[in-house]
């Protein structure tokens, strides 16, 4: 997968993981008391992360080829991070 296409992967889960966060805060008030507290820590965490997220992917224009794929990796990490804590949100809503 060249730059391009990345980022174009990459700006479409930035805004899926938006519009699933945007749905979990919306979702928190079903929560039970105890459990708030503890989902609006993990929202403000992915909150924090997609913004990094975001602010990597605007600085990946300006990289070299080789530092192109730690990003790359490194990106994908947080990604799958994110999506995970997520769903350990959702989860925790639900429940």
């Amino acid at each position: 997968m060249n730059k391009e296409e990345f980022k174009a992967r990459t700006n479409k889960t930035i805004d899926l993981i938006s519009a699933k966060l945007n749905d979990l805060k919306a979702e928190k008030a079903s929560a039970e008391s105890d459990a708030k507290t503890e989902i609006e820590n993990k929202i403000n965490t992915l909150e924090n992360n997609q913004n990094d997220l975001q602010s990597t992917l605007e600085n990946l224009e300006a990289t070299s080829e080789e530092k192109w794929n730690d990003i790359k990796n490194s990106f994908e990490t947080t990604l799958n991070k994110s999506e995970n804590a997520l769903e350990s949100i959702k989860n925790k809503i639900t429940a």
